[in-house]
């Protein structure tokens, strides 16, 4: 819309000059402002079907009448045609050549409409080929879905790679808080998101110490598993934290995932999105071995508790995280949901709440292998990370 508020400022500053100017040059000069009127709104409505990313391989080129061309028509089309019941399909053609085969792959937002799905699917199919003309690899973007296809085959493998990141110029009034929430959220997302059917999950969590709501979404394509997809994530969130602290939108993405946290609910599924700031709340141990530097013994957050001894190997580190586990599970000292917030998460994604926690592998990757700069303090259990 910047350039169409332009275009009107330019044209209300020129019409104040227009009543000394005669009759036949003021009709000429107002078909003049029609015209470049008209020239704004076709633009814009033009610029609403162009991708949001765009990653175009340069570096592989087809021609438009090339065997693999026509292959990736015919895949495209298959995608249009398919992917709006589900909201993911994808498929390999390869009719016109055996040795120029297309494997393409279509997602659609997860919570949107199946009408909202095929009206971003069309605009898609047609926005890819026009800005990837001649790539026999490329990848796309829009708001409410993506589109992927290569000459390599690459479904059912997970590549966490970054394609791009984008983030909201505004700061934050605290900024240390505020990634703290970001870590926090997004590490639930992503395992949330790997025991979801669909590989998304969705939720809102407060900013430490504000009544601020942070708001994320995540997503896998589909044709991963479980794992794959939260460690696709964890490596995005590891992004985040690096690039964009303190930012407050923050959109990235890899060709098998991305993430979306934002200060604003822009989104409808944003609006009606489960609070895990209450949802996932453990029942704390004792106030002393549970205060952080930061001040965090009342915040009902995920943070991450591994007892931690100096010098242990790896296998011993294990042994002691198995150990303690089976001390607070006996002890009641177990994750505890609040019932029609658990239950609605759990209807609406798919998921086993119970068994998300304590996964050894997803610990190591949301604490950078336990490195210090991610580590709050020490309390009775051991060493908390954040």
């Amino acid at each position: 819309m910047g350039y169409f508020r332009a275009i009107v400022l330019d044209t209300q500053t020129l019409a104040l000059g227009v009543f000394s100017i005669s009759y036949y040059n003021r009709k000429m000069l107002f078909q003049l402002l029609s015209f470049l009127f008209i020239f704004a709104f076709i633009h814009q409505t033009s610029a609403e079907d162009d991708p949001r990313i765009k990653v175009c391989d340069s570096s592989t080129n087809n021609t438009l009448d090339s065997a693999f061309s026509s292959n990736l028509g015919i895949a495209l089309k298959t995608l249009q045609n398919n992917t709006a019941q589900t909201g993911f399909s994808f498929t390999t053609i390869s009719a016109s050549n055996s040795s120029q085969p297309v494997t393409a792959l279509a997602l659609c937002r997860a919570t949107i409409t199946q009408s909202e799905c095929q009206e971003c699917m069309d605009s898609a199919v047609l926005s890819i080929r026009r800005v990837c003309p001649d790539q026999t690899t490329a990848q796309i973007w829009h708001t409410y879905c993506m589109i992927r296809y290569s000459s390599r085959k690459f479904i059912d493998n997970a590549d966490s790679s970054l394609a791009f990141s984008l983030f909201d110029q505004r700061e934050v009034p605290n900024p240390t808080t505020f990634d703290q929430t970001v870590n926090s959220l997004t590490v639930n997302l992503a395992v949330l998101a790997g025991k979801s059917g669909k590989r998304f999950a969705v939720a809102k969590m407060k900013v430490i110490s504000s009544d601020i709501y942070l708001y994320g979404y995540v997503e896998c394509t589909r044709d991963v598993n479980g794992e794959s997809c939260t460690k696709c994530l964890l490596s995005l969130r590891s992004y985040m934290m690096t690039c964009c602290s303190g930012r407050w939108a923050i959109w990235v993405g890899a060709p098998t995932c991305s993430v979306q946290v934002n200060l604003d609910p822009v989104h409808k599924d944003w609006e009606t999105a489960v609070d895990i700031s209450t949802l996932l709340a453990p029942e704390m141990p004792p106030e002393s071995e549970t205060e952080s530097e930061t001040g965090g013994s009342h915040r009902k957050l995920i943070y991450l508790k591994i007892g931690a001894v100096a010098g242990v190997g790896g296998a011993v580190m294990t042994i002691i995280v198995v150990v303690l586990i089976a001390v607070l599970t006996r002890k009641g000292r177990s994750m505890r949901f609040v019932g029609d917030d658990a239950n609605a998460l759990t209807n609406n994604q798919g998921i086993d709440m119970r068994s998300f926690l304590f996964n050894l592998d997803v610990l190591i990757a949301a604490t950078d292998n336990f490195s210090t700069k991610n580590m709050l303090g020490r309390g009775g259990f051991g060493t908390v990370y954040k």
